[in-house]
């Protein structure tokens, strides 16, 4: 039983296998944890065989030192837990010890993971561990030594959204589900008909999003900045996806994250915690959520995702915005992400432009006056295309901003 695990125990894990890129929930192999940290609300443990790569973390350059597995089970306990089960859900504890599981492998490094949490461990499959739990990386050469610790505390809130809102869902959904469908078997997976495969998660783009704005509050909780590289990651891509769209890229990481601290600063945290909670899905959630809110211009998602537009586009702006008050709240950040204009276009008065828009995505062009230009007033024309046809009624949602130096 794991109430009855001591320090130094070594525990046999099932662990997922494959690469970020190529997910398959039948590639498991066994890996051992050692039982290196007990901390009130979790338990740490350490693969101490190398990955096929050569990555150890328990002997080397890469060795995991007592000091950062101090760190973490203080950052756990004292910011990680409390924020994610105060304010996102209860956390489930699948083997009754009372504690989450963290397992580090370098076989999570060698295969692209930052860490992750696998629904299947709450199942009753023989690749199950039967637990709570999330399987993390360790340290390596292609990432700064002293970012290690941070960015694996800040993983670990992310998966712990994923835990919760799963857990929840499947908690809700179980009864409904065990009356349709039978137990786990080798052919009742194979064939369908096991019930914890039919579970309905949250859409994939707000379940990220949710998770990514986990890291955020994190960080700040613990004095961080509130901004990261996959941010500037999605400056550079701005355009090329719809928000609702997600396919594992550090943009979309980006794009999403951005979008979660908006609804956070917008709507509060019993907002977010709905979110979570509901079981509702995608747009349909935040609309839910949402309705009520005090400033009407926040009570859909349509609306929201254009005042989210906005604040972007004054976040990548706030330097060169003289009175960030005279914007609405609702249309700007209030945290500073020290966003850029990494891959803006910049159009000289009389020039055009055109770009390729998916729905709900956004694009930003910086219109700059001749040498000499006196004029008070210019005229924007814009024209929504499909295909080679103009499309004379299209509505275009357009922001205008005036900007001290658009340099």
């Amino acid at each position: 039983m794991t109430t009855d695990e001591k320090l130094k125990d070594v525990i046999s894990f099932s662990i997922y296998a494959g690469g970020v890129t190529s997910l398959n929930n039948t590639f498991y192999t066994k890996r051992n944890g050692v039982l290196r940290r007990i901390g009130t609300y979790c338990k740490i443990f350490v693969d101490p065989e190398p990955a096929p790569n050569g990555l150890s973390a328990t002997i080397g350059t890469y060795t995991i030192k007592d000091t950062e597995l101090d760190t973490m089970v203080k950052n756990f306990d004292e910011a990680i837990y409390p924020l994610m089960t105060g304010q996102y859900g209860p956390s489930y504890d699948m083997d009754g010890d009372g504690k989450v599981a963290i397992f580090l492998s370098p076989l999570v490094t060698q295969n692209g993971f930052a860490g992750f949490f696998d629904s299947e461990n709450l199942s009753e499959s023989p690749d199950s561990n039967q637990r709570d739990m999330f399987c993390m990386w360790t340290p390596y050469w292609d990432y700064k030594r002293e970012e290690w610790l941070p960015a694996t505390c800040e993983t670990i809130a992310h998966e712990f959204q994923h835990l919760i809102n799963f857990s929840t869902r499947m908690k809700m959904q179980k009864s409904s589900l065990m009356s349709n469908y039978g137990g786990y078997s080798e052919y009742n997976r194979d064939h369908g008909n096991y019930w914890f495969d039919k579970i309905t998660e949250e859409e994939t783009w707000l379940d990220e999003a949710l998770s990514m704005g986990a890291e955020i509050r994190y960080r700040l909780s613990v004095g961080d900045p509130a901004t990261e590289g996959r941010f500037r990651n999605y400056m550079y891509e701005l355009s090329t996806k719809p928000l609702t769209s997600f396919s594992n890229t550090l943009a979309d990481y980006g794009r999403v994250g951005l979008f979660s601290h908006y609804l956070f600063e917008k709507g509060t945290a019993s907002r977010i915690k709905q979110l979570v909670t509901s079981g509702l899905r995608g747009k349909e959630n935040i609309n839910a959520a949402f309705a009520d809110h005090e400033i009407k211009e926040l009570r859909t998602f349509d609306s929201i995702f254009k005042n989210w537009t906005k604040a972007v586009f004054v976040e990548m702006n706030r330097e060169n915005i003289h009175d960030l008050s005279v914007i609405p709240a609702w249309q700007r950040f209030s945290e500073d992400f020290k966003l850029v204009r990494s891959n803006t276009t910049a159009l000289t008065y009389g020039a055009g432009a055109q770009e390729y828009l998916p729905e709900d995505s956004l694009t930003m062009f910086i219109l700059k006056p001749s040498n000499g230009y006196t004029a008070d007033s210019a005229t924007l024309y814009l024209q929504a295309v499909i295909g080679t046809t103009q499309q004379t009624s299209a509505s275009i949602d357009c922001t205008v901003m005036r900007l001290n130096d658009a340099q």
